[in-house]
């Protein structure tokens, strides 16, 4: 035992032994005192304790309520431990809180601030900032008219008046439908009661359904409403009006999302609504659906309403029911009990006809018609087992056959028996019992995808049964089986031919099954699910039928966890975000087409799916699929605009309000720091290297796909630098959005620009003059000075941009390197220009020397007049425009424009580039000569002057000739035949290499001649000065094209970037720097008289230019002599007369003599 434990014994017992000794009087004495001193001990803090009325309206009014917190527990729990921290718990919910937060509107957006004063929640700014339909979701396609005044009310002031409704059961579904109304709109108040504070005497909505009779959901319904809310002094009244049940109920909805709870209004906080609206709204397509899988997972009949209600809040208006499956069949038909015992997880896992029939009505009031599909012939194992039994036999076949990957896509397998004659009865009895339970006429889902011809070819009996029908395909035997289940199940319908009879597309749905019997354009809707890239779409509205695009890489909302099998095929690819959910538009892509597309479904198979996990998988990303089947907002496809993510963001608060489990879109800050989370999302969206990146790895996975499904006559996917085009039929031109602005640099704000590309009728894209697959971006033309125009103005050699190793370079640094080398050849113009003036304006530098150096210049003067008229006119495209050429009068395709202007243009410009770097290699030839030949100045100037522009021009003759016959396409500006372009680089290659040997050889002679010179003494200042010589030779010799040569082809954009950097530095300014060089070089190695002052010179060329001694000697006389001539000019008259003497005209002309005869150094 512990000391501690000792000592603290002993005063206990000594403690008691005292107690126990004292007389009986003074025991009841003490005990009386101790209870007084904690009676007032209790009052006292109890008159010191916040009233608990004040806390919040939920709080309770007396200490016995707060008592009731615990009490109400099961007794077991009643502990001293436990009622401490009940309370403790209670108080830190319910405590006051004054937040110093407000939110502001700040151009269109919500600012958090700290303010003391006229605080504004989050909400009611959210509800109030921004454009028009901010708070909506989906966006109406109409006219939208949210303004920003607001009024709070009462619950108990709305009241409904029905108009011009005959219609019995439109009454009561109106009914419903009001109901459904307040209570959404309860799930807001988070006040005591619903009544609280109001600035109006009531709310009347007036709801008219026009003369719409009838409840059912049918593909003509009108669903179409028109929605006002005015306020009038103190009442505010609303109108939807409508031509159908179904459009009031949209109406409804729209209305209940303009309504929120406002905590900081009053006292206890109220609801408002916004009382200024004007909202006319119809859906793009017919048919919204959504599809939950019941066949892998069970999912109770209670979610399944929240998913209908979900469905409800976003105006999806169909419940595709994927009923059964091949792991279970859930249905407890009462025709075929067998089913669900051998098919059920367990008999609680059921779904009974009274199930059904609940779902079914309370769909109905929410405007949504439930399309139930059992699945045949393949998906089908689980439930049809009980065949042999009962004498029927083998209904299924392959059921739980190993291994299941040669006989399913997924286990376990099974699949419909299709010469059993009792499995169509089977059918057709189900369908039955359904279709009278869901009333849903007009459209039937009769499966049909995924059938394994394998599993059939198997069984002797079957191959039997073909040869005796004389079928010599399994693809017929197939195609014979859904004939007859569609009779059947007509029959079943009660003898009502379906308006859309929906199969899943599978290679039956494909030429040439898809054009024969049964299949009719009329009455068959092929639910296309394949990839967005594949061409069955296409196919299939080519061949007249109308779709319902659920394209597995857009709209399948179960992918993106993993694989929950290690063998047979992968998982369904990566997670589809709510972005890629919404920015997909498949129909762009099908233009004539749209009248064949009924509209879009996502499914949500739950192979790895289960009830908790129900609500989080679908919202908000079917709310975003809902969005872009209702109304279609136009965009670029590739990013999201900002309006979305702020009205998903209210849609989800408000799903959440309603008590929907929901993915988080964001973290909880952004939502209360809109302002900065917009900015960081939107300004500064600039990732190309990503966008291009997504685009490659995109295509590579289409190649790797398209090599499986071994189409033909088809166009394979192809990237181009830019876009990945997917799949195509032949003779067809496609259709993708232009690339986002931040990669083309161009402005969309409707985003309906579109880039094309023409597949031919043989099955291969488009080709231009010169064999290059080309594709048209001519909407997607940026303004002047960006992306394309600036790589066709800089000098590089790469022909595509697509060839860039880092996308980054084209839109951060070219625009900047394109800006300098503007700059450097607009200055150097100048200044050439001025030098020229100078050489041919001053007599004593017209020289043979000066003549060479003339011709330089000319050819600097040539490539800066060529690349600013170059860049000039093609900044608005000239050599880079498209035009399109219809074929029948249906397709089109690209041919670009041969404008001879620009390529006449083009073909200068080459040749100053040529001519320039040829007088480059001249001057260093001649200076090198003049070192060590001692050439007199007129030595050979003739020869250097016929060498230096003709052989260019030679050259490029050789490559016009070539370009007219091998390559007239695109003004010339590009090379796609590498060897073209090798004819002008090989030239321009040799004169750099040429004039570097020559550079070396001069600065080893230079060194030398200043290790004996007689003015440099110390051995430190002459390696200085050979250091600054040797970096003026530089410019002077091009020695910087030999050093940067081979970084224009290097795999790092890093050192590609550099390369461009000096090329176009050098080439540009460069011109300005050479301009006197070789003059000062020169007298350097000729003249000691000016060794000093070239040493000490700047390599600025206007330094250069200034600094010579020649040209300066040359200027400074001209001035003296034209300025003394006005002088003498002036004073003649008058001092004609003063000189009289000899002696003083002798010393005048002496004097102007020595002023007119300056001597040149």
């Amino acid at each position: 035992m512990k000391v501690s434990q000792i000592i603290w014994r002993r005063l206990f017992i000594r403690f008691g032994r005292m107690i126990g000794g004292l007389p009986s009087g003074w025991m009841r004495k003490v005990l009386l005192f101790l209870v007084l001193i904690t009676g007032v001990l209790l009052i006292a803090m109890y008159a010191h304790a916040p009233p608990l009325v004040s806390l919040q309206p939920f709080a309770p009014r007396s200490m016995k309520q707060l008592s009731m917190l615990s009490i109400v527990k099961p007794f077991k729990n009643i502990t001293n431990e436990h009622l401490e921290y009940e309370l403790q718990d209670y108080f830190l919910k319910h405590r006051t809180f004054n937040s110093p937060w407000s939110w502001i509107c700040v151009a269109g957006r919500c600012e958090r601030r700290a303010v003391k004063t006229s605080q504004r929640s989050l909400a009611s700014c959210t509800a109030t900032c921004g454009g028009h339909g901010r708070l909506l979701w989906p966006k109406p396609t109409g006219d939208v008219i949210l303004g920003e005044d607001s009024v709070m009310l009462n619950l108990q002031q709305i009241e409904f008046v029905t108009i011009s409704t005959s219609d019995h059961d439109v009454q009561n579904l109106l009914e419903h439908a009001k109901d459904i109304f307040i209570g959404n709109i309860r799930n807001l108040e988070k006040a005591a009661t619903a009544k609280g504070q109001s600035n109006i005497d009531n709310f009347v909505i007036y709801l008219s359904a026009g003369d719409g009779k009838g409840t059912k959901l049918m593909l003509d319904t009108d669903e179409s409403y028109k929605l006002e809310v005015k306020l009038n002094n103190k009442y505010l009244e609303g109108r939807i009006t409508a031509n159908s049940y179904h459009g009031v109920r949209h109406g409804l909805e729209t209305l209940s999302q303009l309504f929120w709870w406002d905590e900081i209004a009053g006292k206890q906080g109220g609801l408002r609504v916004l009382s200024n609206v004007y909202v006319i709204d119809k859906p793009t397509f017919h048919y919204r659906g959504l599809l939950i899988d019941t066949g892998r997972q069970f999912f109770p009949i209670e979610q399944l309403k929240r998913v209908v209600d979900g469905m409800a809040a976003s105006k999806l208006n169909t419940f595709h029911w994927h009923l059964t499956d091949s792991q279970s069949f859930p249905f407890d038909s009462t025709i075929f009990p067998h089913m669900a015992r051998w098919g059920a997880y367990s008999a609680e896992e059921t779904y009974s006809s009274a199930d059904i029939k609940d779902l079914v009505d309370y769909a109905r009031i929410r405007g949504i018609r439930i399309i139930v599909e059992i699945d045949s012939p393949a998906h089908a194992g689980a439930g049809w087992q009980w065949g042999p039994e009962h004498g029927l036999g083998e209904l299924a076949l392959c059921v739980d056959q190993e291994p299941w990957s040669s006989y399913c896509g997924e286990p376990n397998c099974g699949q419909l028996n299709p010469i059993n004659k009792h499995t169509y009865k089977i059918i057709e009895e189900l369908y039955k019992e359904l279709l009278d339970l869901t009333e849903v006429r007009d459209i039937i889902h009769l499966g049909g995808d995924e059938v394994n011809l394998d599993c059939w070819a198997q069984y002797s009996n079957i191959t039997q049964a073909m040869q005796a029908q004389n079928f010599t395909d399994l693809h017929a035997l197939w195609a014979d089986f859904e004939g007859k289940i569609y009779r059947r199940i007509v029959h079943a319908n009660r003898d009502q031919t379906p308006k859309a009879a929906i199969l899943w597309s599978s290679p039956l749905t494909k030429r040439p099954w898809i054009t024969s019997q049964p299949f009719d354009p009329k009455v068959h809707v092929i639910q296309s699910w394949g990839g967005s890239t594949w061409p069955e779409t296409g196919d299939l509205l080519e061949d007249g039928f109308r779709v319902i695009l659920s394209h597995v890489d857009a709209w399948y909302l179960d992918c993106g966890f993993g694989k929950w099998r290690e063998t047979g095929e992968a998982a369904c690819g990566e997670y589809r975000t709510w972005q890629t959910v919404y920015n997909h538009r498949p129909w762009r892509d099908y233009p004539s087409s749209m009248h064949l597309i009924m509209g879009g479904e996502a499914a949500l198979w739950s192979e790895q799916i289960g009830q908790a996990s129900l609500g989080p998988r679908l919202w908000p990303r079917a709310s975003a699929f809902a969005e872009r089947l209702w109304s279609d907002p136009p965009g670029s496809g590739y990013t999201t605009e900002e309006s979305v993510y702020t009205r998903l963001a209210a849609h989800i608060d408000l799903l959440q309000a309603r008590g929907f489990k929901t993915e988080a879109m964001w973290p909880q800050w952004c939502t209360h720091n809109p302002v900065s989370l917009l900015e960081q999302l939107f300004m500064k969206m600039d990732n190309i290297d990503e966008f291009i990146l997504n685009q490659q790895n995109f295509c590579h996975q289409l190649m790797k796909d398209h090599v499986k499904v071994n189409l033909t006559n088809h166009c394979p996917p192809f990237f181009d630098g830019l876009l990945c085009w997917p799949p195509s039929n032949s003779n067809q031109t496609i259709n993708l959005p232009c690339p986002p602005h931040y990669v083309l640099g161009y402005e969309n704000p409707h985003g309906n620009a579109v880039a094309t590309k023409y597949c031919n009728i043989y099955g291969e894209w488009y080709r231009n003059n010169e064999g290059v697959i080309w594709s048209n971006y001519t909407q997607c033309t940026p303004p002047p000075g960006e992306f394309i125009t600036v790589i066709r103005t800089l000098e590089f050699p790469r022909s595509e941009y697509g060839k860039f190793c880092n996308a980054t370079l084209l839109t951060t640094w070219l625009p900047i390197i394109k800006t300098i080398s503007i700059i450097g050849y607009a200055s150097s113009f100048l200044t050439l220009i001025a030098a020229m003036t100078i050489f041919l304006f001053i007599r004593k530098l017209q020289n043979s020397r000066n003549r060479l150096h003339m011709n330089l210049f000319s050819s600097f003067i040539m490539r800066a007049s060529m690349a600013l008229l170059k860049d000039w006119l093609f900044v608005d495209g000239v050599g880079l425009s498209w035009n399109v050429v219809s074929i029948d009068g249906k397709s089109a395709y690209i041919k670009e424009k041969n404008i001879w202007v620009c390529k006449v243009i083009t073909s200068l410009w080459q040749y100053s580039i040529v001519a320039n770097y040829s007088w480059i290699f001249i001057e260093g030839l001649y200076l090198h000569n003049l070192i060590f030949f001692s050439f007199t100045d007129t030595s050979a100037i003739t020869c250097y002057t016929v060498f230096g522009w003709s052989v260019p021009l030679a050259v490029v003759i050789i490559w016009i000739i070539l370009r007219i016959i091998k390559e007239d396409t695109l003004c010339w500006t590009t090379h796609n035949n590498q060897s073209f372009f090798l004819i002008i680089r090989i030239p321009i290659i040799i004169s750099i290499m040429f004039n570097f040997v020559l550079f070396i050889n001069i600065v080893r002679v230079l060194l030398i001649k200043m290790k004996t010179s007689v003015y440099l003494q110390r051995k430190k200042m002459q390696y200085r000065k050979w250091a600054k010589s040797t970096l003026v030779l530089i410019p002077l010799f091009g020695a910087h094209y030999a050093i940067f040569l081979g970084l224009s082809y290097h795999r790092d954009y890093q050192l590609e970037l550099i390369w461009l950097f000096w090329d176009q530095f050098f080439a540009s300014f460069q011109v300005k720097i050479i301009q006197l060089i070789y003059i000062q070089f020169y007298q350097l190695i000729v003249s000691d008289k000016n060794f000093f002052c070239f040493l000490k010179g700047s390599v600025v060329a206007l330094l250069y230019c200034f600094l010579n001694g020649e040209v300066r000697a040359e200027l400074k006389r001209t001035w003296r002599i034209r300025r003394s001539r006005r002088g003498v000019d002036s004073l003649s008259f008058s001092n004609r007369n003063l000189i009289k003497s000899p002696e003083l005209r002798n010393q005048h002309r002496f004097n102007h003599n020595k002023n007119k005869n300056v001597s040149i150094l």
